[in-house]
């Protein structure tokens, strides 16, 4: 946990984690009427309204318009993820595993690769580092996410696309001493330029394969969902 997010409240950081979860769901800027009449905080509109404020001076929140709801940025999106990593794994991702491991067991990446995109709707990359070899599936989804509107903003992905095989390849040290997995990056990283999108990586290994396996997409993407999945194939 960063320095910043040892200065929340309890009650602003549960404000938050419900506020992030919330739109990562549903894509709509939170407001306080909205967070009152769905949750019990034991306080009054007013009071959300002036917690959501301290988040939003705190650089969790933003407003686009000012009388509009918060959006989160780049640091509440680090925030979530640090509450589900110290958070007991769920077990939503399970039953895909051992479906999905036996792939790699026999060798078949590439299948491995589109198994994972329909699972997570994402554009996933899963990379042999002993033989250099990379698969991908889902780079059209990608590109037709209502997240990225504009061209610059697919321009960039796909340009991040591109160079994603060498930059796997001039990572593989992470891959190699990274002791806690799945590895999640919000914004620009050593794998994607583009401030964007998000990504987390993953590891499987079975018999003599060995993978990184990798999920790219919008920043606000369903980490809940791709942690239980990677937490399940890390075996």
């Amino acid at each position: 946990m960063d320095e910043g997010q040892n200065c929340l409240s309890a009650r602003q950081a549960l404000i938050l984690e419900r506020s992030v979860g919330d739109y990562v769901r549903k894509g709509r800027p939170i407001t306080s009427e909205y967070l009152y009449r769905k949750y019990e905080f034991g306080i009054r509109p007013a009071m959300i309204r002036r917690e959501l404020s301290a988040l939003g001076a705190r650089d969790y929140l933003m407003q686009i318009h000012p009388s509009g709801g918060r959006i989160p940025t780049h640091k509440a999106y680090r925030f979530l993820i640090n509450v589900l990593e110290n958070r007991e794994e769920r077990r939503g991702g399970v039953r895909y595993a051992s479906e999905m491991v036996s792939m790699v067991r026999d060798g078949a990446l590439e299948v491995l690769a589109k198994a994972l995109s329909d699972r997570l709707r994402l554009l996933s990359v899963v990379y042999e580092w002993e033989s250099d070899a990379i698969y991908n599936s889902g780079l059209d989804s990608l590109c037709r996410s209502r997240d990225l509107k504009d061209k610059g903003t697919i321009l960039e992905v796909i340009r991040d696309f591109e160079m994603l095989h060498s930059r796997l390849a001039s990572a593989r040290g992470l891959w190699e001493e990274n002791k806690r997995w799945p590895v999640f990056f919000v914004g620009s990283n050593e794998l994607t330029e583009s401030d964007a999108l998000s990504v987390a990586a993953g590891r499987v290994k079975a018999g003599r394969y060995g993978a990184v396996i990798v999920a790219i997409g919008p920043v606000r993407m369903d980490y809940g969902a791709v942690m239980d999945t990677f937490r399940a194939l890390d075996v």
